[in-house]
């Protein structure tokens, strides 16, 4: 959430818009609930955001992960879904 604070100050250091930021991921849930989960609620809760930022890293590979089948191929290919999905 320190980013969103550097972000509202860096571009909007006045307070003029109605900047929010929201943390859909404290849980530290992968690609998958991103796609599958968190992004369908935000538009669920009618939020309607003007930039998303999309922060995923190495908790997307642990052993398990992988040993479901979520490697990297997979990663790509649902990151790709979440993109398509903001987009629309």
């Amino acid at each position: 959430m320190k980013f969103g604070e550097y972000f509202k100050k860096y571009f909007d250091p006045a307070g003029s818009y109605p900047i929010s930021v929201v943390n859909r991921s404290v849980d530290g849930s992968v690609i998958t609930a991103g796609c599958d989960t968190h992004w369908p609620a935000l538009i669920a809760d009618g939020v309607k955001p003007d930039a998303v930022l999309l922060c995923y890293g190495m908790n997307d590979f642990f052993t398990a992960s992988f040993n479901a089948g979520q490697t990297v191929t997979y990663f790509k290919w649902k990151m790709k879904q979440l993109i398509q999905k903001i987009q629309d």
